[in-house]
């Protein structure tokens, strides 16, 4: 699992448009953060989510919106199931 957090909504649909297109990956949601932070969460295998973990650090951060890209390659078995959409 794959989780990339931006500034602004802007940011984090090119850095996700462009994980989809480069990586074997799942969209599973955005969701909202704190007050400016917007975050989506992707799963794949430990590789794919890696790769497109890559891309979005370098899509968003040429807007200036990168805040945090981390992967979870082992996630909890209560983060199994999909999380709640804000």
């Amino acid at each position: 699992m794959g989780l990339v957090e931006t500034r602004t909504t802007i940011g984090l649909v090119k850095a996700l448009d462009e994980m989809l297109k480069n990586a074997d990956v799942v969209y599973e949601g955005r969701y909202k953060v704190g007050y400016f932070l917007t975050a989506c969460v992707v799963r794949g295998e430990t590789g794919a989510v890696e790769t497109a973990l890559d891309v979005a650090r370098r899509t968003a951060g040429q807007y200036g919106e990168l805040v945090a890209a981390y992967a979870i390659p082992f996630p909890y078995d209560n983060m199994e199931a999909r999380l709640p959409h804000a």
